[in-house]
């Protein structure tokens, strides 16, 4: 592909996925699957729809009842462990699989074309968008619209469904957890709006089938969730330098390695016969 900066490895295995590349890799295969490339593309990267974990901090102390200090949450930590494992291994750690996963990606085909067609939009799908200026920041919006929106689709329940149309709090209740996802997704591809989407084809109501909210592009919650992604990252890669030097290569007590060195120095020796059984070398 004319522009690919991918690296491959002594194999010509590739081990990390361009701009390029990753914007045309289709995130689901024919049968529905998701594409290995596309998950292997975002391996070790923080992602626009694990942006509400990143962000989600809780009280750790309070005085006066001002809260002064903030602290990871179980979610953060969780995720953070998930791509330190990724870093390091640099395979994909998926977790456990999701009850109901698979139905809910097929339903995002009915989704958009729903959408196309009462909205009379164009949508053009994409891959895996890397950040502008934030490394190993990426999103997988559901599509472009235009020349400045993305849509991005939720096929929830129905009781959640009926929320988003509930409205007020009961609609901010819902769509709470995917306000980081869709700000990540407008902030890596630097596009205007979002249609958030929720298809429940449960409903029995036609026109109750599809909700869709527009979202604008709003630079104050963009520049903070930017500030955390980047905290994150920072974090995350320290833990990796961490553990790396922890390695066998890394540290080494004193008597390890003199042991070692030792027993290299016999190894080299001429005639050396290795004695079985702790009984050392003739």
């Amino acid at each position: 592909m004319s522009g690919c900066a991918c690296q491959y490895n002594e194999y010509e295995i590739r081990t990390e996925v361009c701009r390029v590349c990753a914007a045309a890799l289709p995130q689901q295969l024919d049968d529905g699957s998701l594409n290995p490339e596309w998950l292997q593309a975002r391996c070790g990267w923080a992602t626009a729809s694990r942006a509400h974990d990143i962000t989600k901090l809780v009280q750790k102390t309070k005085k006066n009842g001002v809260v002064t200090e903030w602290k990871s949450s179980s979610d953060r930590d969780r995720y953070m462990d998930q791509l330190l494992a990724e870093r390091l291994t640099g395979q994909p750690q998926n977790g456990k699989s999701i009850y109901s996963l698979n139905e809910r990606r097929r339903l995002e085909t009915p989704a958009r074309a729903a959408y196309s067609f009462f909205y009379d939009r164009e949508v053009v799908q994409v891959g895996f968008i890397h950040h502008l200026f934030i490394e190993r920041f990426g999103a997988s919006p559901d599509g472009y619209v235009g020349d400045y929106g993305i849509i991005e689709i939720k096929n929830l329940d129905a009781a959640q469904h009926i929320k988003l149309w509930e409205g007020g709090e009961r609609e901010e209740s819902v769509f709470s957890e995917y306000r980081p996802q869709v700000n990540s997704g407008l902030a890596c591809t630097n596009r205007e709006w979002c249609d958030f989407i929720s298809y429940q084809p449960a409903m029995l109501d036609e026109e109750l089938k599809l909700y869709v909210n527009r979202v604008w592009r709003n630079e104050s919650e963009t520049s903070a969730l930017e500030n955390s992604v980047k905290a994150f990252l920072e974090e995350l890669a320290q833990k990796v330098e961490m553990v790396k030097s922890r390695g066998i290569s890394g540290y080494q007590s004193p008597a390890l390695t003199n042991q070692l060195e030792q027993s290299i120095a016999l190894a080299r020796k001429p005639n050396a016969v290795h004695a079985r059984k702790g009984k050392g070398i003739i």
